[in-house]
């Protein structure tokens, strides 16, 4: 064992060129970061790290709270099962978009969304003549009224086949739930229709595929309102008159 008779004697030797520069210091004031020195780079990478960690948690802070919708979107079209529909779908601004061909427009709008609005007010449709925008281009509209709807309720008829305004809100409203991986598309079968090789190659694959709705059968309302989606923390307009765009129907006809 080594005795230190006075430890503010026992010193550091004389510095080597270059050194550290603790010549004649008492050992026992020396810290462990004078006896192993780390090199400025050390330092420099770690306060570069550490900086680089919180800007990176900032950023993704800053764009989970700007796009949280889109990436809960991108997540969920892509199989991240915790992301839920109803997480994609808060921010939507309609609860169903009401497709059909002006030729039905009596059945639509007095015994279709009259019921709905009667049985559940809390439902918000988006409809043509309301909500289409004037001036805008009705390709755009359509895409706006899937796209701000969590489904799109096609009144399938013979007269909607007919229709290339009606044909383009299905085939947007497909593309939609195949973007989504959200079943978006509710069909109303209003009427007989064509034989299955005279239909739309799509339309085929959806009635021959899914559940659909005929008008007339037994628990028809039951079963519309089941499948329809409703808005709780959008308020819904108070009446029709309070439609921002309202727009005779005649402007959507084909």
């Amino acid at each position: 064992m080594v005795k230190v008779l006075d430890a503010n004697e026992t010193r550091c030797g004389p510095d080597m060129p270059n050194g550290p520069g603790m010549a004649e210091r008492a050992i026992w004031l020396l810290t462990d970061l004078d006896l192993c020195p780390a090199s400025l780079g050390f330092y420099i990478s770690m306060a570069f790290g550490v900086l680089s960690f919180f800007l990176v948690v900032a950023g993704g802070k800053i764009a989970w709270t700007r796009y949280k919708v889109n990436v809960k979107v991108w997540l969920y079209s892509h199989g991240v099962t915790w992301v839920k529909e109803k997480d994609i779908d808060r921010d939507k601004e309609y609860d169903a978009f009401i497709s059909f061909s002006h030729k039905d427009q009596d059945f639509v709008i007095l015994e279709l969304i009259k019921m709905i609005e009667e049985k559940d007010p809390d439902i918000r449709l988006c409809l043509h003549y309301k909500h289409f925008l004037p001036g805008e281009f009705i390709q755009r509209n359509i895409m706006r009224a899937v796209e701000c709807s969590k489904r799109t309720v096609l009144v399938l008829s013979r007269n909607f086949l007919e229709s290339e305004w009606c044909l383009l809100e299905f085939s947007a409203a497909h593309v939609q739930t195949l973007k989504d991986h959200v079943p978006r598309i509710i069909i109303i079968k209003l009427e007989d229709l064509p034989k299955d090789d005279e239909l739309p190659k799509e339309i085929q694959l959806y009635l021959k595929n899914t559940t659909y709705l005929t008008w007339g059968e037994k628990h028809f309302w039951d079963n519309l309102l089941y499948v329809l989606p409703r808005s709780q923390s959008i308020p819904k307009p108070k009446s029709r008159d309070d439609a921002r765009f309202p727009i005779p129907m005649a402007n959507f006809s084909v």
